[in-house]
């Protein structure tokens, strides 16, 4: 039997199962059939199955995914499988849309309409008194230009260096908000609408899966992995009868791809074009000198530290140490990653980190807030994804990582206004005012005064070497402008809001990129100063937010760093750990594991769950 690698187990299922007397027609599941039942499709007409089953991407074995083709000539790797050349999520909504069109509804009328508001340009309220020309050796600002990466002799000379190294100095990345996949089970659930399930027995994928573009098993799934808040004890919880966990500790690969090929979720790829460029250019080894420490980012650095979080970061790190040799870390975070790093950092004491880190390196860091998290609060932020932005809402206001990024009131003044409505303003200083006129006084604002103090109120160095990256010049959401008013129903979302834009990396503002830069003066290394350590600050153009992990301006960034830091000294065969993994034995692993994931989905579909 020949079968496709991305699909052959819904199609050895649905032969099973028996779903469809036409062995050569699409084999949906019988969770497929309740899914077009629900929606009212006929699936009577051989028309509208096939129709139905290419939108679950369930045709025929010919359409097997392609192997994996990097281009390292372009200054994007975006040749991903199942992901198309386009960076928008158009061609997501028009999936959603034609779905809508078997069941009889007109797109037109939904909350899923791929055409934004107008948008209205506007790149006020930068910093202008930024220091970022301050010639201080411990604080150097470096504006990284257009040169391709593939032609800068510094780049080839430091990347040679490093990729013929005897040893490496090991790096740890951290995850952004939304960029470690989730499992979840249920036993007993009582989810908020009627037509989700109640019981998995076992871990299911929940963020993300191909069919959670289908508006029903998305409000499912966000309702399940929202946290709640307990407002007498201050302590946070899945609801009762789930469980969620993140899956992959230590482990890079388990962040190159977050789901199976055939999504066509380009922001959920984000960091493969680095772990491609690590391993294949600078001779990086995955658990050996290349490791990742997912997180649940759902919670807030403080929960974290309850789950146990910082205990396991900590033991990585000094792991990374001994099987690299002893050579400290570099600990990297994109996005909300480098603020969880942070806040670990300020955690562990100064006489660890001198041991263990070398240096500690925020990716488009929102250490000052966004205004995008704001709109998730208000009416939902979909990251990009052919997502119903509304069927986020509910979650984005009552997971603390939503309100916690809440633009700081101290980089955004009262006459600022960041929402606008045809009788009210919010400035960054009327978040409570703001979720009760939207019905969320029960559900988010407790949350908001519990996370609001946490961390991000006084922004502390780490005290060990610190390299801010970040890209430029992309408008980046500023202000929300919403055409109706807030009702104080919190079953009423409100539609998309018109944006003004304003200076940053298009999804995170300027003033809260650079708040590092301008807040933290480093005493620098100067005569071999004891605590010294420097800052230096690399700005990046020509790419987002989102995309910057494949950039090969990044890598030539991080290439400079990570050169200036190759150790050539031999490791003596003692200091090796003895457990140390093979390189061989876990990319085989690695590239079993979904096979594996797929045994075990069609176990639970021919035996039951």
């Amino acid at each position: 039997m020949t079968l496709s690698c991305s699909l052959w187990p819904l199609g050895v299922l649905g032969q099973l199962g028996g779903s469809s007397d036409d062995s050569h027609g699409p084999q949906l599941l019988q969770e497929d059939l309740d899914m077009a039942s629900f929606l009212g499709i006929d699936l009577g007409s051989g028309e509208n199955a096939d129709a139905f089953a290419s939108f679950l991407d369930l045709g025929s074995s010919s359409s097997s995914s392609s192997s994996t083709n990097y281009d390292t000539s372009a200054e994007t790797v975006d040749s991903f499988p199942g992901k198309s050349s386009s960076t928008s999520g158009d061609d997501g909504i028009e999936n959603q849309a034609s779905l809508l069109g078997l069941a009889g509804l007109d797109s037109s009328s939904t909350d899923i309409d791929s055409e934004s508001p107008e948008k209205l340009s506007f790149f006020g309220h930068g910093n202008e008194d930024s220091d970022r020309g301050a010639d201080s050796k411990s604080k150097t600002a470096l504006d990284h230009g257009p040169t391709p990466a593939e032609t800068d002799p510094l780049y080839l000379s430091r990347a040679k260096s490093i990729r013929e190294a005897i040893g490496r100095d090991p790096v740890i990345v951290l995850n952004g908000l939304g960029g470690a996949g989730l499992q979840f089970r249920l036993r007993g659930a009582k989810p908020s609408y009627s037509y989700c399930r109640t019981w998995y027995l076992r871990f299911h994928t929940a963020w993300i899966l191909p069919r959670v573009v289908i508006p029903p098993i998305a409000r499912c799934l966000m309702d399940f992995i929202t946290p709640i808040y307990d407002s007498m004890t201050q302590t946070f919880s899945n609801k009762p009868g789930v469980a969620v966990k993140v899956t992959g500790f230590g482990q890079i690969l388990s962040l190159e791809n977050l789901g199976p090929s055939i999504l066509p979720l380009r922001n959920f790829d984000y960091i493969r074009g680095f772990v491609k460029f690590m391993i294949s250019e600078l001779g990086y080894g995955p658990g050996l000198d290349l490791f990742a420490a997912p997180y649940d980012w759902r919670y807030t650095p403080d929960v974290l530290k309850e789950q146990g979080y910082f205990r396991d970061l900590q033991a990585l790190v000094e792991t990374a140490y001994i099987t690299s040799g002893n050579r400290r870390v570099h600990l990297m975070g994109h996005s909300l990653g480098g603020v969880v790093a942070l806040a670990f950092l300020n955690d562990v004491p100064l006489e660890w980190k001198q041991i263990y880190i070398k240096s500690y390196l925020p990716v488009g860091s929102p250490f000052g807030g966004t205004v995008v998290n704001v709109m998730g609060s208000c009416s939902g932020y979909n990251l990009g994804l052919p997502l119903a932005p509304a069927d986020l809402r509910d979650f984005e206001a009552q997971a603390p990582t939503g309100p916690w990024l809440f633009p700081r009131p101290s980089l955004w003044p009262p006459d600022e206004i960041l929402v606008q409505t045809p009788n009210q303003s919010y400035s960054a200083h009327d978040y409570e005012r703001l979720l009760r006129d939207l019905g969320l006084g029960k559900a988010a604002l407790p949350v908001y005064k519990h996370v609001a103090p946490l961390y991000l109120e006084t922004l502390i160095p780490p005290g060990i070497d610190v390299h801010v990256i970040h890209s430029t010049g992309n408008p980046t959401i500023a202000s929300l402008i919403y055409n109706q008013s807030f009702n104080g129903s919190m079953d009423q979302i409100p539609l998309p809001p018109f944006h003004v834009f304003g200076p940053g990396d298009g999804t995170v503002p300027e003033r809260s990129l650079l708040r590092p830069f301008n807040e933290w003066h480093p005493p620098g290394k100067e005569g071999g100063k004891e605590g010294g350590w420097v800052l230096t600050h690399h700005v990046i153009e020509g790419v987002n937010h989102m995309d910057i992990c494949n950039f090969r301006g990044f890598f030539r960034v991080l290439t400079d760093i990570l050169g200036n830091h190759v150790d050539r000294t031999l490791r003596p065969e003692s200091d090796a750990l003895e457990t140390s993994p093979d390189a061989w034995k876990t990319r085989m692993k690695q590239r079993w594991a979904p096979i594996e994931a797929a045994l075990d989905a069609a176990e639970e579909m021919v035996f039951g769950p």
